[in-house]
């Protein structure tokens, strides 16, 4: 993975009209993320960014892109694998009580 931090300039500020206080500073967090050998069966945000012919449903040159699709990834808990494209079958109870499920 490659992480960098872009400082954003007095011009981005202005064209993209992020109104950046003067005495403030913000910045871009740019990430790249590399996989080798994925499935086709990959799912996720980043499984099918990464999948072989990926073609993004976000509508470019809009204010604030939206993929959609987060229905299918919502579950009852930061730590329950059950979700509407779950692939894997554990112990459901662990997931409940915050352990951890072996698979």
């Amino acid at each position: 993975m490659d992480i960098k931090v872009r400082p954003i300039g007095e011009e981005e500020n202005r064209v993209h009209n992020y109104q950046i206080p003067a005495d403030d500073t913000f910045a871009h967090l740019e990430t790249q993320f590399r996989f080798s050998n994925l499935s086709d069966l990959v799912e996720g945000v980043l499984g099918k960014t990464y999948r072989p012919g990926y073609v993004s449903p976000v509508k470019v040159g809009v204010p604030m892109p939206m993929m959609g699709g987060e229905d299918k990834y919502q579950t009852s808990s930061l730590f329950s694998p059950l979700c509407k494209v779950c692939r894997f079958q554990g112990q459901p109870e662990l997931a409940a009580t915050g352990g951890v499920a072996q698979y």
